[in-house]
Formats: C-alpha cells, sequence, structure tokens
C-alpha cells in the first residue's frame, strides 16, 4: 500500500463470527508505515459480557434478577470502555445503534426501560441461540455510557447507519 500514501489503518475488530476468516488488526502493519490501531465496536464488547456474565451469577435471567444482573453488566461494560479508552492500541469506538434502532438516540431512559430490553434480548437469546443488541432502550443506554467514557478520555465515537 506504499504507492497509495495510506499511513495506517484503523480497524473495527468486532465483527463476530469471522474469526477464521479474517486476520487479526496487527496483521496489517505489514501493509502501512505507522501501525495499525483498533476501533472498539460497542454492541460486540457489550453482548460478549453478558455472556460471560449470567453464567457467572448462576441464576435465571428473570424479571426478579434482571435488576441484579444490569448492575453487574453496567459495571462489566463501563470497567471494559474506560479500559479500551485508556489503551493506546485503540483510537475510538463505534456504535451500530443507528443501525438498528434509529439515529434519534435519547438522552436518558428509565430502568425498568433498560431491564425491560435487557431481558427481552436475553430472551431472544435462549430462542435463537444468537444474542443481538437490537433494543432501543437498552442500545441507547450503551451509548451514553460510551459517549460519556469516550468524552472524558478525548476518543471519538464513529456511528454506523447503515446502507438504504
Amino acid at each position: 500500500m506504499k504507492p497509495s500514501g495510506i499511513q495506517c489503518v484503523l480497524l473495527d475488530d468486532g465483527l463476530s463470527g469471522v474469526a477464521d476468516l479474517a486476520e487479526g488488526y496487527k496483521w496489517h502493519d505489514q501493509l502501512t508505515v505507522s501501525p495499525t490501531k483498533r476501533i472498539v465496536r460497542i454492541e460486540f464488547v457489550a453482548q460478549n459480557i453478558l455472556l460471560d456474565l449470567v453464567p457467572s451469577m448462576q441464576c435465571e435471567v428473570n424479571p426478579s434478577t434482571i435488576g441484579n444482573i444490569l448492575a453487574a453488566f453496567t459495571d462489566q461494560f463501563q470497567a471494559s470502555i474506560t479500559a479500551s479508552a485508556g489503551d493506546a492500541e485503540v483510537v475510538g469506538f463505534k456504535s451500530v445503534a443507528c443501525y438498528r434502532t434509529g439515529l434519534d438516540i435519547t438522552t436518558s431512559g428509565t430502568t425498568e426501560e433498560i431491564e425491560s430490553s435487557l431481558l427481552d434480548a436475553w430472551n431472544q437469546y435462549k430462542e435463537r441461540g444468537n444474542l443481538r443488541f437490537e433494543h432501543k432502550a437498552l442500545n441507547d443506554y450503551l451509548v451514553r455510557i460510551v459517549l460519556r467514557i469516550a468524552g472524558q478520555c478525548k476518543k471519538p465515537v464513529q456511528f454506523h447507519t447503515g446502507i438504504t
């Protein structure tokens, strides 16, 4: 890529299900003068946290436990995003919330709405075998968390809006 003048590559490495089809982000260093950097896809991080968290809590996911699950999930998500924001390999964050639930990200949401969305996401996972955050209250909640942390750390956030 030297003739193209491309200095470095910034890669969203959160595309699930392609680990055996794609190289890791550092592989691309051989193509440019400067090292490749990561863009963290927030929904991918959040989904993986939930998938790891629920079995570790050893409880059923239902309306009576979702509050505790949301609290633990939020703590772990914030910690992960904060760690990524402080990582020199990470140059920013990316969300697909707009693609999934629209551009009108709300500036607030009730705990009940977020709990209900998280419970719905988990129930869909149990039915389909595939966890996909496509619930407005939950997606907006994740975006608000990331915007706060990214703003504090002066990292950009990219919104994937899809192609129509």
